[in-house]
């Protein structure tokens, strides 16, 4: 999976490689190289593996000293230990991506497009024609419209801004009107669009311990869901699911 920036949409997508080349190779995206994030999400998941090894092996252990009691206190030690270092790891990150939420938001504030006198002459024309084509031809242009907006420059874009609210005005439909407001606004300042990231950053990056987690619960709470009684346990749940 490959990590892109959707201008279209103005969001931060997963999608697989040959779909990510195909939508930057037709500038509808860009990707993203974020080393951070990823060596936050490859730690949490490192974290996880490692935690789940070292269960299973003392669940398996069969030396004379491994107890019941004996592996119920190393279980709930491996667990007091992989509860703070995921805290930890959390901590580390919440903070991070706070920072960058912070930094890019300053930026995007202050960020500025050049608009040329000839930008906003091509602004007036354009807003001129749009609203002739749509008195002559109804709603039905507006998606037109919209795709001869997404093909102007940045600086083009935002000197149509200005003028594009008597355009608006003509058309009824919220879907068409939110469609021109959208191409219009889909300015790719860089400034702008790292604050957008930023704002899509990743909530949790624990993915992999609250979803055991939640499974565990589910299991020990609603046994019936995965077709199991009373006293179904999660390693029973896990080997119906191939150990995942």
């Amino acid at each position: 999976m490959k990590r892109i920036y959707n201008y279209e949409s103005n969001r931060v997508d997963e999608v697989e490689a040959t779909k990510a080349a195909e939508l930057i190779g037709s500038g509808e995206a860009i990707a993203l190289d974020m080393p951070k994030l990823t060596e936050y999400e490859r730690q949490a998941k490192q974290l996880h593996a490692d935690y789940e090894d070292k269960v299973a092996k003392i669940k398996a252990s069969e030396h004379p000293t491994m107890t019941a009691d004996v592996k119920e206190y190393e279980l709930k030690q491996l667990r007091d230990e992989y509860e703070q270092a995921t805290e930890e790891l959390a901590g580390n990150y919440t903070a991070w991506s706070a920072e960058q939420v912070a930094t890019s938001k300053e930026k995007a504030a202050r960020s500025y497009v050049n608009v040329t006198q000839k930008d906003k002459q091509l602004a007036e024309q354009l807003a001129a024609r749009y609203s002739l084509n749509l008195a002559a031809d109804g709603q039905s242009v507006v998606a037109s419209i919209a795709d001869d907006i997404r093909l102007l420059s940045d600086s083009e874009r935002v000197a149509l801004q200005s003028t594009i609210g008597g355009l608006l005005n003509q058309i009824d439909d919220k879907g068409d009107k939110q469609a021109i407001i959208d191409a219009v606004r889909a300015v790719r300042n860089e400034d702008a669009i790292a604050y957008q990231i930023a704002q899509q950053l990743p909530v949790d990056i624990l993915d992999n311990k609250r979803i055991s987690d939640i499974a565990k619960d589910i299991v020990a709470n609603h046994p019936s869901i995965f077709g199991g009684s009373s006293g179904f346990t999660y390693d029973e749940y896990k080997a119906t699911r191939g150990g995942e």
